[in-house]
């Protein structure tokens, strides 16, 4: 009797199926899908498991905190403030913290001498970038300098802003500089309102200028401004996030409609962004540096000496209390109150740049703590 039941109810599924084909397809896709993914990330978690196993045999791996089968220690890695964790982990476990994670393996330095030792003079092997295939291929941020893995288009990048940012060059902007400070600071004389988004857009239109010169400025720069501000948020949630198709690269396919593709949407904002900063202002100062109308900039010096190619775009696109009452003082001190600061005057105003260079180290603008990957096992204090 059982099995006659049994067999009434499978006719009855068959029947359902034959009914409804493109829903039961569409599931038979995905639970295959599923179950591939599954077991490739078993076997890579496994691997990697194994792999550790055997440098452990011949040199010890720096402690860290506790690890659970197969995720590692993915339960106690913190989603927000990483550092304030980092810091923590620093103070229990010491300099060197290994933390393993599903398909890879993270050590974190909590020294100055120790980053020195390993990225500083090792930089043929800890030189690599550790970005995820989130920021890489789905957001397509593959170009940038702070993302991109060392090789030709690096170096051609690295070559190029040195010369066109570099001590040699930099004075010549000088007087743009200072022009626009200046503008900006009548324009806070009587401003009242949300502070941070005029500097931004200030910042933004000054750099902009120097890139691109001013035609570019005039014709887009408060969009281009907006645009960097937005890619800039995208890249740096992107990168200290954990993102399953950084392991599961076959994600990229799903719709981005389904629940959990909000990478998919992130993604596809943050390419059209990218496509905007590198292509529409480089294609408006080709045909400006064509026609002599480019003026003095730094894309003037790029193409002058590199020419209209891929890495000058790139280049181009990276460019895309009691504290503030000693500064006061200290500014005072050199213009006497009479008129606004030049950039002659810096070695005269210690105290106010080591304010804000210590300003930019606590609260950076761009993400700067992006992770080097190593392309072999390294031993340090061992």
């Amino acid at each position: 009797m059982a099995t006659i039941h049994a067999s009434a109810a499978i006719d009855a599924l068959l029947n359902k199926a034959t009914e409804r084909p493109l829903q039961t397809g569409l599931l038979t896709v995905s639970l295959t899908l599923l179950g591939y993914l599954s077991l490739r990330t078993l076997y890579r978690n496994h691997r990697n498991m194994d792999d550790e196993a055997l440098l452990k045999r011949r040199h010890p791996l720096p402690p860290g905190p506790p690890q659970d089968f197969l995720i590692g220690s993915l339960r106690h890695f913190p989603n927000d403030h990483i550092w304030a964790k980092f810091t923590e982990w620093q103070k229990q476990y010491g300099d060197i913290v290994h933390v393993a994670l599903p398909g890879t393996s993270l050590v974190i330095i909590g020294s100055y001498e120790l980053s020195q030792e390993l990225l500083s003079r090792r930089t043929n092997v800890t030189g690599g970038r550790a970005v995820g295939y989130m920021i890489t291929d789905v957001m397509g941020l593959y170009w940038s300098l702070a993302f991109m893995q060392p090789g030709v288009h690096h170096s051609n990048q690295r070559r190029m802003l040195r010369k066109a940012i570099g001590p040699a060059r930099v004075s010549s902007h000088d007087s743009r500089i200072e022009q626009i400070a200046n503008e900006m600071m009548l324009q806070l004389v009587e401003f009242k309102g949300y502070l941070p988004r005029v500097v931004t857009k200030v910042m933004g239109n000054l750099i902009t200028s120097l890139s691109y010169g001013e035609v570019v400025r005039k014709e887009m720069g408060d969009e281009l401004a907006k645009h960097n501000q937005e890619i800039m948020h995208f890249a740096e949630y992107a990168l200290f996030n954990v993102w399953i198709v950084d392991f599961l690269h076959s994600l990229r396919f799903i719709p981005s409609w389904l629940p959990g593709a909000n990478f998919k949407r992130i993604g596809a904002r943050t390419r059209w962004l990218s496509d905007y900063i590198r292509f529409k202002p480089f294609k408006m100062i080709q045909d400006l540096y064509n026609s002599g109308k480019l003026g003095h900039s730094i894309a003037t010096d790029l193409l002058e000496e590199f020419g209209p190619n891929e890495d000058t775009q790139d280049a181009l696109a990276v460019l895309a209390t009691a504290i503030a009452d000693k500064v006061f003082k200290e500014i005072q001190q050199v213009t006497h109150g009479h008129r606004t600061l030049d950039i002659k005057d810096r070695p005269q105003l210690p105290y106010t740049e080591a304010v804000w260079k210590e300003s930019l180290r606590w609260n950076p603008f761009i993400p700067l703590g992006v992770p080097h990957v190593s392309s072999q096992d390294e031993v340090v204090n061992g």
